[in-house]
């Protein structure tokens, strides 16, 4: 998942643009409101037919025009402000998609295909010497190249991670990783002291990448407090060294020691989004961003064009002609 979720740090980088569309939108919003401005007459609620002022009426028909007010209406101020446009809507739109398009993004990839890997784990026990408690073993399968999350799952090659921890007699943990595949260990990672020649440039004093083998095992059971000069461990260690060697191929559900109990065994799947299917969901976000504004223009009401504010007089147009000569 470590791939999958690196590929979304795009998205930040949504939320900035978002928020400079958003802004973008909020001075437009302002220099549209301030076209509608209206005269001191338009305060009053109007016919909706001419747009007489209604305030007042002493019938249900407009004083100017005649038209009955219940079937015309009366526009009040606030009907008179512009709808949300299409410029509006989609800068509104492009400033609240990533919050959405987040939620996408997590379910296509809950339900979109995957690697099935394994994890396993199997605690050794050793029968013979006692000289330490346990040892666990906890393999950790990966992809280990981009590559591999194009494939299927039949030709994907794994990266096999073991991990070990020893428990001396003395509740002491000493921990090696090493890489069953090549048979070897990170000795610039280790809480002991391998018996491998120091190199310069190592802030350890050991080699970046060296060679698991037996005098290995034994240096790291020593350092739990085993005596690693009696046969039996001797033993253990050569017997655990074929384990790990074993590790890629034959894995913890076919175990098979003379010198350990294994217990504590388990096996549980890890689905690992393929790369393909991350990128055909990144790519479908403006798809889906394009689709919403089309919602929008399928959906949308066409604009009412009200009646036009009443003139500058106070009252509107004189009711009755003068009296002629």
């Amino acid at each position: 998942m470590g791939i999958a979720f690196g590929l979304f740090a795009f998205i930040p980088c949504m939320f900035v643009i978002a928020s400079l569309v958003g802004l973008i939108w909020i001075w437009v919003r302002v220099g549209l409101d301030r076209r509608v401005v209206m005269a001191p007459g338009d305060a009053l609620a109007q016919c909706g037919n001419c747009g007489y002022p209604a305030r007042g009426a002493l019938s249900f028909n407009c004083s100017e025009c005649g038209a009955d007010l219940r079937e015309v209406g009366i526009v009040t101020p606030a009907q008179r402000r512009r709808p949300l446009g299409p410029l509006g809507f989609i800068l509104l739109w492009t400033l609240f998609y990533p919050i959405p398009a987040l939620a996408l993004v997590g379910l296509l990839i809950a339900v979109g295909p995957k690697h099935k890997q394994t994890i396993e784990s199997v605690t050794l026990t050793p029968v013979n010497s006692g000289e330490f408690t346990s040892i666990n073993l906890d393999n950790d399968a990966y992809m280990g190249d981009w590559f591999f999350w194009w494939i299927y799952d039949g030709t994907a090659v794994s990266t096999h991670s073991l991990n070990l921890y020893i428990e001396g007699n003395n509740n002491q943990y000493e921990w090696l990783d090493v890489d069953p595949g090549n048979m070897t260990y990170d000795a610039s990672y280790v809480s002991f002291t391998p018996p491998v020649a120091p190199s310069s440039g190592s802030t350890s004093g050991q080699t970046a990448s060296a060679t698991l083998d037996r005098a290995v095992l034994l240096a790291w059971m020593q350092s739990a407090g085993a005596d690693t000069t009696k046969p039996e461990v001797i033993a253990e260690a050569d017997e655990l060294l074929q384990v790990i060697q074993n590790q890629p191929t034959q894995g913890f559900a076919n175990l098979s020691v003379n010198q350990f109990s294994s217990s504590n065994f388990y096996s549980y799947p890890n689905d690992t989004p393929r790369g393909w299917w991350i990128v055909v969901v990144l790519l479908s976000l403006p798809l889906f961003w394009a689709l919403g504004i089309l919602l929008y223009f399928l959906v949308r009401r066409p604009y009412n064009n009200l009646p036009p504010p009443p003139p500058s007089e106070k009252y509107g147009p004189a009711q009755f002609a003068p009296p002629s000569g």
